[in-house]
């Protein structure tokens, strides 16, 4: 009964898996990109977003299918965010002018131990941090300094030497630290 339990919970979790999988490219379409499909040799889940100059490219693959779309960086920027957010890559990466900045499943100087390592370190690669929680009003932690008026990341190096009657802790959006009188820390970036 256990086996067969288990069995059945793991069969849900690829049906959901490969839903969102699915509807990674509905999603692109609906925020008017074209998304090119190709038949592809059903190798490991990948999302990978290369961007060059302004412009940018992203490719993802399912078990059928490689997909990829162009456009903008500042909106691709958005769907590969919502992608990694849907999570199931076994492998992704991010590249800039050619170069590999961040990966994650890879053997790389830059590689993220987690899927969610590797989505923060994208948000912030480049500045993406701002972009992405202007435009999706991401919510996080950051740590604010009453007295200088910055706002930093939980483990930004700058926040050390902070006083504790200085110091406060926030769960917002980045428009709401900014609304209320602080700047980005120039060391995090947030």
């Amino acid at each position: 009964m256990k086996r067969m339990l288990a069995v059945l919970m793991l069969l849900l979790l690829c049906f959901a898996c490969a839903a969102e999988e699915a509807d990674l490219p509905a999603l692109a379409r609906s925020r008017g990109f074209e998304v090119e499909a190709t038949a592809d040799d059903g190798g490991l889940p990948r999302c990978d977003f290369a961007v060059t100059g302004a412009a940018a490219a992203m490719t993802w693959t399912d078990a059928a299918h490689r997909y990829s779309v162009t456009g903008s960086s500042a909106a691709l920027s958005g769907l590969y965010l919502d992608a990694l957010a849907m999570g199931g890559w076994e492998r992704c990466s991010y590249m800039a002018n050619g170069d590999a900045m961040l990966s994650y499943g890879t053997d790389s100087a830059r590689r993220c131990d987690t899927l969610e390592a590797y989505a923060d370190q994208v948000r912030r690669t480049l500045g993406l941090t701002a972009f992405a929680n202007t435009l999706m009003g991401i919510t996080r932690d950051y740590v604010l300094n009453k007295r200088s008026k910055k706002f930093h990341y939980p483990d930004c190096s700058g926040i050390r030497d902070m006083s504790p009657r200085n110091r406060e802790d926030f769960t917002g959006t980045r428009d709401e630290v900014i609304a209320m009188g602080y700047s980005p820390c120039g060391i995090c970036k947030p």
